[in-house]
């Protein structure tokens, strides 16, 4: 798991580092074009030749890389790059071979390599304050993507290249992200299932515990409201206590008929007393 988040910032800031770098050089070279200068980066910088005056050397439609060099540091022989004084072509950029040297290197007479369109030396030489730079080498790479990028099908091809060293370098985060993303979805429903289950088993239990007043087993009946135009009975009398009833129930013929004879005789009294007064 270290290893992997290691990887994935390490991953995330050369990248970052990349485009920054793209940005900036973009925005230089842009800067450069602007002000009417060659943008060099370390001394150096990057050309492309439309023609094919210098072939075999530097194949026609090809990037080349040349350095910075002071008038009085080139030599015989060297292949510079130069601002043309010649009007057909005056202003604009030309790279040839030294042939000779004017003065102390004031100027330069120049010629192309190619012996079928340049079979003599150039009109015009190649002032020293109109020199830019020497020749290094051809940028094989470069001038491959430059012809593809010079036509439509050249153009859309680099297109779905870059598309795919993106997707070769980001697909397997978007992978890993989607699916952790997934995963905690998972993971979501999981616990609220879980958590409905116990729910409705804690319903289940606390109904089986409390009885019901419509169960016949449990001694709970529901009081019943009685209609609200029905008359009221009448209050029963009082009844005796149980262990009294029960007293009466258990007494003799013998006993009932002493206690009947007991009454009457108070009775009597009763009677006699009321009529001597």
């Amino acid at each position: 798991m270290k290893a992997r988040k290691i990887r994935l910032i390490v991953t995330s800031v050369l990248g970052g580092a990349v485009i920054l770098a793209l940005i900036a050089a973009t925005a230089f070279i842009l800067i450069s074009h602007a002000r009417g200068e060659i943008p060099f980066f370390g001394g150096r910088s990057v050309m492309w030749i439309t023609t094919g005056s210098m072939e075999p050397l530097i194949p026609e439609r090809s990037y080349i890389l040349f350095e910075k060099v002071e008038a009085q540091d080139v030599s015989l022989g060297d292949v510079i790059v130069f601002v043309s004084d010649d009007p057909e072509i005056e202003g604009q950029y030309n790279t040839h071979r030294v042939v000779g040297i004017n003065g102390n290197n004031e100027s330069f007479v120049t010629r192309g390599d190619n012996a079928k369109t340049n079979k003599v030396n150039d009109a015009y030489p190649a002032r020293a304050e109109k020199l830019v730079g020497r020749f290094v080498r051809v940028l094989p790479f470069l001038s491959v993507m430059g012809r593809m990028l010079s036509s439509t099908v050249g153009l859309f091809a680099v297109g779905v290249l870059i598309v795919a060293l993106l997707m070769l370098m980001y697909l397997p985060d978007m992978a890993r992200v989607i699916k952790a993303a997934e995963k905690a979805k998972k993971d979501k429903e999981a616990l609220m299932n879980e958590l409905v289950e116990r729910e409705v088993a804690r319903l289940k239990a606390q109904n089986q515990e409390t009885p019901r007043a419509d169960d016949p087993g449990s001694g709970i009946s529901e009081p019943k409201a009685d209609p609200p135009d029905a008359p009221r009975a009448q209050e029963e009398p009082k009844r005796l206590p149980v262990a009294r009833r029960v007293k009466r129930v258990n007494l003799s013929r013998a006993q009932k008929n002493r206690v009947r004879q007991g009454s009457a005789g108070a009775q009597k009294r009763l009677s006699g007393r009321a009529r001597r007064q």
